[in-house]
């Protein structure tokens, strides 16, 4: 008599993550990033979270949620959140904007690797100098 056991292990993750903003011009049809650290100027939005998967061998799906931690009277408020879904290791990116100019403040993207947390990155917003 004999019996199988299955394992499912999944070797997806996230190899890399990090903030950035598009320094590519307005004609191009690309977006060029450079990593901004922990600091944003009001003015360097739409925001951007690159996000590099590896060991995907199923569909796994992302979300990343940005949150005003504490700005403009909002504390720990989510203002926007999207999902990605991917069957492959690839280098993609989230993107956030406002209708109008960032508030000063503190704020972070919730990066989720199905449905669970895997990393959470604060950043500041500050005035264009």
């Amino acid at each position: 008599m004999g019996f199988s056991l299955k394992f499912n292990v999944s070797t997806a993750h996230v190899k890399e993550a990090y903030l950035a903003k598009n320094i590519a011009n307005e004609d191009a049809s690309e977006p060029l990033f450079e990593k901004v650290g922990a600091v944003y100027h009001q003015s360097d939005g739409p925001f951007y979270l690159q996000v590099e998967t590896a060991g995907v061998v199923d569909t796994i799906v992302l979300k990343a949620s940005w949150i005003a931690v504490n700005a403009a009277g909002a504390i720990n408020q989510v203002i926007g959140a999207a999902d990605y879904t991917t069957d492959k290791s690839q280098r993609f990116y989230f993107d956030y904007s406002l209708p109008r100019i960032w508030p000063l403040g503190e704020y972070k993207v919730e990066l989720y690797l199905n449905e669970k947390l895997d990393r959470s990155i604060e950043f500041t917003v500050v005035g264009d100098e």
